[in-house]
């Protein structure tokens, strides 16, 4: 049976690898990038069934990066879990308009991506990514078929 690969793109290699930790108790496979180029360089590479994006930039390139994620092949639908600060999220959810939460999903005609507020416990990121693995099953069984 194969694995889900998951990638996570975050400058602290600490809490790449406390998530890398957390989810490969999972058995999912997981890469790591430490910067945006390196994480968009990586999944025009390979298949990932999930991308957690560590806050590697400004609130307001938020919405550009997960543009740029859209318009590659194979990516219009691809689950994205932002992590950011409390407080960077709030604003973040609140310029969308969206009541705030310190977890969920944003979805509107221009973006797709759920979120989880840092410092997150190991239950909550478990939590996030079932919650995730649930939706997109629902909706187009995306994990249904693992990778060889």
């Amino acid at each position: 049976m194969g694995q889900y690969r998951i990638l996570i793109i975050g400058e602290s290699a600490a809490l790449r690898h406390h998530i890398n930790y957390v989810l490969s108790q999972q058995r999912f496979m997981i890469i790591e990038a430490s910067d945006i180029d390196t994480g968009f360089k990586t999944i025009q590479e390979e298949p990932v069934y999930l991308i957690i994006v560590d806050s590697l930039f400004p609130p307001s390139s938020a919405v550009n990066f997960l543009q740029r994620v859209r318009e590659l092949p194979g990516y219009s639908t691809v689950p994205i879990l932002l992590l950011r600060d409390e407080k960077d999220l709030l604003l973040e959810i609140e310029k969308l308009g969206i009541p705030p939460a310190a977890s969920g999903r944003i979805l509107s005609s221009d973006l797709d991506f759920y979120f989880l507020a840092k410092p997150f416990s190991s239950d909550g990121m478990n939590s996030i990514v079932k919650k995730i693995q649930q939706d997109s099953f629902l909706s187009s069984h995306y994990f249904s078929q693992p990778i060889a």
